[in-house]
């Protein structure tokens, strides 16, 4: 857990003056998700499952798209911005579904839908990047393909699972 930050002692001054302070100190925001994955399965008693995998997994990819939503970045994206979005939020659509079995899909939507609108809200309050309608429909349509994904591939598996063998 703690090799990360050993490791990057040394190139810490050179990440700040090339990132700049913001962007460097978001990044080792990002560098603490494993200690965050970690901590999921300390309280789990290390159990290592397809759930708490998947849940694992789902969490780091939530603080990956919260923190890298809010890097201050001058690149231009290769693809549309929106296709970005919507791709990355149906990955998570998915992911949260498929990781939360006995959680509420209605609250588990409106918390990733609420989740797209609050980023795209401090992206404005930062005024580093700038607050986009589109990028709330964007992520709101990928939320919901990820979840007709996850529904359709229940509806599978149920379907393969009560065939005779």
């Amino acid at each position: 857990v703690i090799i990360p930050g050993t490791l990057l002692k040394g190139t810490s001054g050179f990440l700040t003056d090339s990132m700049g302070f913001y962007n460097f100190f978001l990044l080792m925001g990002l560098v603490g998700a494993p200690s965050i994955g970690l901590s999921y399965l300390l309280i789990k008693g290390f159990t290592f499952n397809k759930q708490n995998n998947l849940r694992i997994a789902a969490i780091i990819l939530m603080m990956g798209v919260f923190t890298l939503s809010l890097f201050d970045n001058e690149l231009k994206p290769v693809l549309s911005d929106k296709v970005i979005h919507f791709f990355v939020y149906s990955v998570l659509s998915f992911l949260v579904f498929r990781a939360s079995l006995s959680f509420k899909r209605i609250l588990l939507f409106i918390g990733l839908i609420f989740l797209g609108v609050f980023i795209e809200l401090l992206q404005n309050v930062s005024g580093l990047r700038n607050f986009e309608y589109m990028d709330i429909i964007a992520n709101s349509l990928g939320i919901l393909v990820g979840f007709l994904i996850f529904s359709i591939n229940k509806k599978i598996l149920k379907l393969s699972n009560s065939i005779p063998k």
